[in-house]
């Protein structure tokens, strides 16, 4: 998605084993059918981590030490405190006349060569996310543009995060609509949320007229499952926003999320400002003694109902001075299921100074997807309510 964003278009994705001759291999496929070959994994110290290696025999150069990033490594690894192992030596080499590329979060930096007698970049970066992303974003994309090919158009492009629609269904109703031959539309499944990617298929859609598209789509989809327009504004941020411009503070009880949503509202610094603690009520015991939920509601609704979420919300708060309070209580399964109360039941909880209401849902899944779509959901419950959605 990043690299389509700035017009390059991505034909070909290939996985291979850690070997030297599958890589090579691999290298060999891609070189014939592209002018530009990304490689991510296989940059670390161990005897596995075989792409740079495998990218020197391709281009015919040996390996050579580059004393600087020699030098940096041993001075993150003494200000972290480690010892310097030997091994690590490995990620100081690099193809002849390779040009680094910096990693800011780990020990892996990645590198940039040309193909050859062949036109074309050949581009190895970490393969861990938290290192990869970053390095894409700040270093291979500005290259990208400003070095290796300026000469690409950027067309517009829009996209929708949506919460609460599956991918089938927001098919279904975007393809009902008559919208510009020129406007290519893609949807990526990112579980619990689906992206939907909106962008010019040629330089005849113009940014008015792709925002008129963008705005037939939100509508067709119901506006308020629409929660983002912005990749880098994601469901938790989207809340921290609200809680913290509207000066609000929240709790939670938790228990089928086991702490799930608690790591969602604290993902993002700044968080203490509107977060105050949570308690994780697993057990009815807990439930009872922590959050005062009284005994004769689990006897007669039982733990998993709108009486207890609803408790379960009002009691946290109270504890907890907030101005604000989720529940969520439910049934993740694989056993504790009922005919009446199947796998994939659970509640959300809400209260504030004036009401407390509480949601059923149901979304049967494996355990730990109903987990995950359950503390998304009592998130989605906050981000309407602040938005008042609902």
């Amino acid at each position: 998605d990043k690299l389509n964003a700035i017009g390059i278009q991505v034909v070909h994705t290939l996985t291979c084993d850690d070997s030297l001759s599958s890589i090579v291999n691999g290298l060999e496929f891609l070189n014939s059918r592209s002018d530009l070959v990304i490689v991510s994994g296989g940059l670390g110290p161990t005897s596995d981590d075989q792409t740079r290696e495998a990218v020197a025999e391709f281009t015919r150069c040996k390996l050579v030490l580059y004393p600087e990033v020699l030098n940096k490594l041993q001075a993150l690894f003494a200000a972290r405190s480690r010892s310097f192992d030997p091994s690590n030596n490995k990620q100081a080499h690099f193809p002849e006349n390779a040009a680094v590329i910096p990693n800011d979060n780990g020990t892996a930096a990645g590198f940039l060569v040309q193909r050859g007698a062949q036109p074309g970049y050949l581009i190895c970066l970490p393969g861990i996310p938290g290192e990869l992303f970053p390095m894409l974003e700040e270093g291979v994309i500005p290259l990208i543009r400003r070095e290796l090919f300026p000469q690409l158009a950027l067309f517009p492009r829009r996209i929708l995060r949506v919460f609460g629609v599956p991918e089938s269904r927001l098919n279904t109703k975007l393809q009902a609509l008559s919208l510009p031959g020129e406007l290519a539309i893609s949807y990526r499944a990112h579980f619990p949320e689906v992206h939907i990617i909106l962008k010019a298929a040629g330089t005849l859609l113009s940014e008015a007229e792709l925002g008129t598209a963008a705005a037939a789509c939100k509508q067709a989809i119901g506006e308020e499952f629409v929660y983002s327009e912005d990749e880098a504004r994601a469901m938790n941020g989207i809340v921290h926003e609200l809680l913290i411009s509207r000066g609000l503070t929240i709790s939670l009880a938790e228990s089928c999320t086991g702490g799930i949503l608690g790591s969602l509202l604290t993902e993002l610094s700044g968080s203490s400002a509107y977060f105050l603690g949570g308690v994780l009520s697993y057990s009815n015991q807990v439930k009872v003694n922590q959050l005062g939920v009284p005994k004769d509601i689990l006897e007669d609704h039982g733990a998993v109902s709108h009486e207890t979420a609803k408790c379960m919300a009002q009691g946290v708060r109270e504890r907890f001075s907030s101005s604000l309070a989720l529940s969520v209580t439910g049934i993740a399964g694989p056993q504790g299921g009922s005919a009446e109360k199947p796998v994939g039941t659970f509640f959300v909880g809400y209260a504030d100074s004036s009401s407390t209401q509480a949601y059923q849902f149901f979304f049967p899944s494996s355990r730990e997807k109903i987990r995950t779509f359950a503390a998304w959901t009592a998130l989605d419950i906050l981000r309407r309510r602040l938005s008042s959605c609902i």
